[in-house]
């Protein structure tokens, strides 16, 4: 069966992820799954109400792939929805869909959801600028992290220690223009310079790494962090799976934080990358992922629409 990865080779807004998009083609062939990297740009759509939906690849109407496997993370863009969104409506089968990848790409939706469910989230404060430092006092206390809306591998994340930092932040944004919302969140001191990734795949924990940053509060391996298999423990597991099930995430790496009685979930990753867990975990996460795509589809019938 043949399936597109979704992935943009081309964005400079993180890390670039080839590596993993690779491993998963050549898991795809062990399993007679001939999948493509294809980039968003190289699409065009077509909506009419007589001749209905079209997606167009390369200028050219093609046979609709039956699977797709989105790996755009935080850089998905309104075309790139777009583009999940029309394959969706073509009864293409995707993993994970628009509205999963939504609910994880906005942090502060995710949040929103995970304590509306009562799982353990940090603290959060979503604020129009910087410029009321009281919210904090009022709210948080310092240190806190300061986050952008949509980020990953550590991107659009600050520590500010103390209220005279916050105010240089502050000035900052101010003197460059920036007025977009943020969200400011409370620093959890026991897992300063650690956290747990735990990958979610078909409702299933595959594992868990431990990330470790040193003296940088930040964990995450693109950032230059170590990691090591970690035990999964029923704690670990339950939480882990209630996030994934609760965004509707088939597969998904949920990062927990340490806290002295548990874990709080710090966010949820719709495409997470893995050559790390891959790395020093030793596990196959291209083949799990590609597993359970090949199973899901024998369970299902094929689309026969065309582009």
């Amino acid at each position: 069966m043949r399936g597109w990865i979704l992935f943009d080779e081309r964005s400079a807004e993180v890390k670039s992820e080839a590596w993993e998009q690779g491993r998963i083609v050549e898991a795809g062939a062990v399993r007679s799954l001939d999948i493509e990297i294809v980039s968003p740009d190289r699409f065009d759509m077509v909506i009419d109400h007589e001749g209905g939906q079209q997606v167009v690849l390369d200028g050219r109407e093609q046979d609709v792939p039956g699977f797709l496997i989105p790996r755009l993370g935080a850089g998905t863009d309104y075309w790139s929805l777009a583009i999940v969104r029309q394959l969706e409506e073509l009864g293409v089968r995707v993993f994970n869909g628009s509205r999963c990848i939504e609910a994880s790409k906005d942090k502060l939706y995710t949040h929103q959801l995970l304590a509306a469910s009562q799982l353990p989230t940090p603290k959060t404060l979503l604020v129009k600028d910087l410029a009321d430092v009281a919210l904090v006092d009022q709210y948080l206390e310092f240190p806190v992290i300061v986050k952008t809306l949509s980020g990953t591998q550590g991107a659009g994340v600050c520590l500010i220690r103390d209220r005279a930092s916050f105010e240089d932040l502050l000035n900052f944004t101010r003197a460059s223009g920036g007025h977009d919302p943020m969200i400011l969140q409370e620093f959890i001191a026991g897992s300063t310079g650690r956290d747990l990734r735990v990958i979610v795949v078909g409702g299933e924990v595959v594992g868990a790494m431990l990330r470790s940053g040193g003296d940088d509060y930040k964990a995450n391996i693109s950032q230059g962090g170590t990691g090591s298999s970690f035990e999964v423990s029923t704690a670990i597991e339950e939480l882990a799976l209630k996030t994934a099930e609760l965004l509707q995430l088939e597969i998904a790496g949920i990062d927990l934080l340490f806290m002295d009685d548990g874990f709080l979930v710090c966010e949820a990753n719709s495409s997470p990358g893995f050559s790390g867990f891959e790395e020093f975990t030793g596990t196959d996460i291209a083949a799990r992922i590609v597993n359970y795509v090949a199973e899901q589809l024998s369970l299902e019938p094929t689309s026969k629409t065309k582009l």
